[in-house]
């Protein structure tokens, strides 16, 4: 149960980041233009993003990059390939605009 909770909680932490990088033309959007974000890549991504949210499982976990390294493997990678999937459609629409 924890581990679905997690997972829903980056998911939502990584449909908010993507959201907010459309305005920030010079952000990560730009540096993975040029390729397709390796895992690790997006987890400190989502690591570096979520410091200084309101972390809702903060008593189990100190830091979401504890709660991160907490999921399982084929979690992290669900995680990332969502990710990857989000930013190529949010991409295909920023062109389309």
């Amino acid at each position: 149960m924890e581990e679905k909770r997690l997972k829903a909680y980056f998911e939502r932490e990584s449909a908010a980041l993507l959201a907010r990088s459309t305005s920030d033309p010079d952000g990560f959007r730009a540096y993975f233009a040029s390729h397709n974000p390796r895992d690790e890549e997006i987890l400190g991504l989502l690591a570096i993003s979520t410091m200084s949210a309101r972390f809702p499982l903060r008593q189990r976990f100190p830091s979401p990059l504890e709660a991160l390294a907490a999921l399982s493997a084929p979690t992290r990678a669900e995680l990332c390939e969502e990710f990857r999937r989000k930013l190529k459609t949010s991409a295909s629409h920023l062109t389309a605009a």
